[in-house]
């Protein structure tokens, strides 16, 4: 079973003035293993990535924090999305895979992937995130 090699330590920073977003900032490298452990693919998220971690629409907030136990999984899904490295088929597989190591519940874990399936393409097709340049201390 695949793992998360590395610890996910971040900092919350705000998004542009007036937008009430919140984003959160890689303080240090951060790294999952797809696949098999020892399959000796590794993906490393680097710090200073910016992530909003899970993109939990604002009412289903309540229920689903976007730094709930599927955090891990989620920033794994927006670097893949932000740099392009596999299909997003692929990237969305990646992120079904990460909740199932996290042992997320199975009608949750399938209810995430449902919406980055039907929705993701909307980030996808958008190419690099809003938030790529932002620079932080």
């Amino acid at each position: 079973m695949s793992s998360f090699t590395t610890p996910l330590e971040y900092r919350v920073v705000p998004g542009p003035e007036g937008s009430g977003k919140v984003w959160y900032w890689l303080k240090e490298p951060f790294s999952y293993e797809v696949g098999e452990l020892g399959s000796g693919l590794t993906l490393t998220v680097p710090a200073t990535f910016v992530t909003d971690l899970a993109s939990v629409p604002w009412p289903l907030r309540l229920v689903f924090k976007p730094d709930g136990p599927w955090a891990k999984a989620a920033v794994i899904h927006d670097f893949l999305y932000d740099k392009g490295l596999v299909s997003r088929w692929m990237a969305d597989r990646i992120f079904l895979e990460g909740m199932k190591v996290l042992k997320i519940n199975v009608v949750v874990r399938l209810s995430f992937y449902a919406a980055v399936r039907a929705c993701g393409w909307l980030w996808w097709r958008k190419g690099p995130f809003l938030w790529r340049g932002m620079e932080h201390e």
